[in-house]
């Protein structure tokens, strides 16, 4: 039977979050829906966060990721898995949550079958999900349908949504690349398999 470790306090955890920017196209569902409507007085909307986290989790039960992006995703997964064990650590266990509200993937990786911490994978969308071309009038229909279960599981396609990687954040530091997070959750594990190392030498 497969062993489950979860993240816990007593481990240290990366947080990695990838944030998704939605693409609305201007055939769309949401467009054509809000134009025909029409804003009510007072109902504009000039600077909208919506609620970021994405419906969890990843799994037939959650959202259900759409290619291209799930092949993304599951890339950006993949380097992590292979940057902890290119550190010297094993990999422990990596599951996709089933009991989170959120769509978190966890790496727990250690040395010699004992938990050193674990990497926490998660989506989010944009803090700002509309730039300044989008329509002022479409806005809050659009956060209607940023707001529906299983966003990513093709509901939003048919709207006439798709989405693309924004930006990653490792902790609480934002790159524009995956390529400069990487680097940053590389220090970051370098920086454990130091500490790790010193501790057990002052065991000796």
């Amino acid at each position: 039977m497969k062993r489950y470790i979860h993240a816990s306090s007593d481990l240290e955890t990366i947080h990695v979050t990838m944030y998704l920017h939605p693409i609305i196209y201007a055939g769309s569902q949401v467009i054509t829906s809000a134009v025909k409507v029409g804003p009510k007085k007072g109902e504009y909307h000039t600077d909208v966060a919506p609620d970021r986290v994405i419906n969890g989790p990843l799994s037939e039960y959650g959202e259900e990721l759409q290619s291209p992006l799930k092949e993304e995703y599951e890339s950006f997964i993949e380097d992590c898995l292979w940057l902890v064990k290119e550190m010297g650590f094993i990999i422990i266990n990596t599951h996709q949550s089933v009991d989170s509200k959120k769509s978190e993937y966890v790496i727990v990786y250690g040395l010699k079958n004992k938990p050193c911490g674990s990497i926490v994978y998660d989506l989010r969308l944009s803090d700002h999900p509309f730039d300044a071309t989008f329509p002022e009038e479409c806005k809050e229909e659009a956060l209607e349908y940023l707001k529906i279960n299983k966003i990513l599981d093709g509901s939003a396609t048919e709207a006439g949504i798709d989405f693309s990687v924004e930006k990653v954040t490792v902790g609480s530091v934002k790159f524009d690349t995956w390529d400069r997070a990487f680097q940053r959750l590389y220090a970051k594990l370098k920086i454990m398999a130091k500490r790790i190392q010193v501790r057990l030498t002052s065991r000796r």
